[in-house]
């Protein structure tokens, strides 16, 4: 199976985009907020949650589905101007909501459609600010990570805190959790700057003159689509049930992106048109990879998937154009140097996709299920490199003679039966056939009733651009609010 990817994007922006508005008298516009309650002067964000061109759809093929783009909240956090140590002011709820296709509505929106809308103005203190706007947070979120100085006095959360790693079960916690939120979405640039000076006296200017703040999802989505045309595989199988799964998913991740430097070297700041372009930092981006070998601190680190849980596996889109079956994760982004190393694998701790296929009747072998595959590296011609055979065949030739195109396979036969716990006996009269699938170190498979199993890494970056090196950046990665299209070809 040939395997290709494409990369895209979902994203919600709220971008600098200058929106006509009529206003009347100041005090038509007034919102929730009492504009004495924290000061005289008025700040309006404007959140804008669809641009009209590719890098906002879900792929160059699909736009996101209505879920992705549903709010049902939004949460404004004021910082003070003090660094990483700075308190949280103000968590100001605005009340505006949207289905994913109907118009922003709510009391606390200005003006809306379903793509953007203006908030009422805000009344505060004239004060420099530290900006983070949360959409869909989880009640775990705004407990943990945003009680402000005004709710909860000296036991407020600081900016650090809202900055530092946010340990998930999974990545449903930020989706659909319980019923209770939609896609959580944030800060895509990171904590943006409001100077005092942006503040106005008049609330009419205010919503003339809103603050931008562009936002994401936290998640990446990926899907696997079967772009076969018939169910015949390349060396003459056929193809049944295709399912896939996660493997390596983070459980570790900002709640507000944490960018990484541009292939160019430079650093990404507020929007960037090519975000696909782009590695944000995960908690464990610039952690020693080495450590992730050791199987315990790697499980704690990711969800390591399991061959035998049926229900985290799921159906292969059935074409290039049915976007009905995706998965969600959070972004993993090791550092290039990680990846590199000579020390580590990547597969320990780069996401990937491990996809179930069922073949049978490989090579033309009529009404074999099931069976077994060696690679022989001795194997001059590399089209018959892999070598299919039936346990009654292994048999035969261990308790005779092997075929001459066979001989390589003789040793791999002894080691598979000398295995500790060996499920394997190739002994005349004693013989077992394994009853489920197995894989072995030295390239020799059984695949009962016909089931392959292939893993396939995310190669984030621009792979099509073959003048680049893999040294050239981290290659493998998921970086949040990017979608990922494989297709099997």
């Amino acid at each position: 199976m040939n395997i290709r990817k494409k990369t895209g994007l979902f994203a919600y922006w709220i971008c600098p985009v200058s929106l006509f508005i009529s206003c009347g008298d100041a005090n038509e516009a007034s919102g929730l907020y009492d504009t004495t309650k924290r000061g005289n002067y008025s700040l309006a964000f404007q959140i804008k949650t669809g641009q009209a061109f590719d890098a906002t759809r879900a792929t160059d093929l699909f736009d996101g589905t209505k879920g992705e783009k549903a709010v049902s909240s939004v949460y404004i956090l004021l910082y003070d101007a003090a660094g990483a140590n700075s308190q949280l002011l103000y968590n100001i709820p605005i009340k505006a909501q949207t289905n994913g296709e109907e118009n922003f509505h709510g009391q606390d929106v200005a003006s809306g459609d379903p793509n953007k809308f203006i908030s009422n103005p805000i009344g505060l203190k004239k004060q420099d600010y530290q900006l983070i706007v949360l959409v869909n947070p989880s009640t775990r979120i705004l407990a943990e990570k945003a009680r402000s100085q005004e709710d909860y006095g000296a036991e407020c959360n600081t900016l650090k805190e809202m900055m530092d790693a946010f340990r998930a079960t999974s990545a449903n916690e930020f989706y659909n959790s319980n019923g209770e939120t939609n896609f959580f979405m944030t800060n895509a640039g990171g904590v943006i700057y409001i100077s005092q000076s942006q503040l106005e006296e008049k609330e009419q200017n205010a919503l003339l003159n809103p603050v931008s703040v562009p936002i994401e999802r936290i998640l990446a989505k990926i899907s696997l689509h079967n772009g076969m045309t018939s169910n015949q595989a390349t060396l003459g199988g056929k193809i049944g049930a295709i399912t896939w799964g996660i493997d390596v998913a983070n459980r570790y991740t900002y709640l507000v992106r944490q960018s990484n430097y541009l292939i160019s070297g430079a650093q990404e700041t507020g929007f960037h048109p090519n975000r696909e372009e782009v590695y944000a930092k995960d908690p464990n981006f610039n952690t020693n990879a080495q450590f992730i070998s050791d199987e315990a601190k790697r499980k704690e680190q990711f969800t390591i998937l399991s061959l035998q849980d049926q229900q985290a596996f799921i159906n292969c889109n059935t074409s290039k154009t049915d976007n009905s079956y995706y998965q969600y994760v959070l972004e993993n982004t090791i550092s290039r140097a990680d990846q590199n190393s000579d020390n580590t694998d990547p597969k320990l701790y780069t996401t990937q996709l491990l996809v179930k296929v069922i073949i049978t009747e490989p090579k033309g072998m009529k009404d074999v299920t099931s069976y077994y595959s060696f690679y022989d590296s001795t194997e001059q011609d590399t089209g018959k490199k892999w070598k299919i055979f039936t346990h009654e065949q292994a048999v035969e030739w261990y308790n005779s003679t092997f075929p001459s195109d066979m001989v390589a396979l003789k040793e791999i036969l002894e080691q598979a039966q000398d295995m500790e716990n060996s499920p394997f006996n190739f002994k005349d009269g004693e013989d077992i056939e394994p009853a489920t699938y197995v894989a072995t170190p030295f390239r020799l498979t059984y695949h009962k009733d016909g089931l392959n199993i292939y893993r396939i890494p995310i190669e984030h970056f621009g792979t099509n651009d073959k003048t680049k090196d893999v040294e050239d950046y981290g290659y493998y990665g998921v970086v949040r609010n990017n979608v990922y299209q494989i297709i099997i070809n």
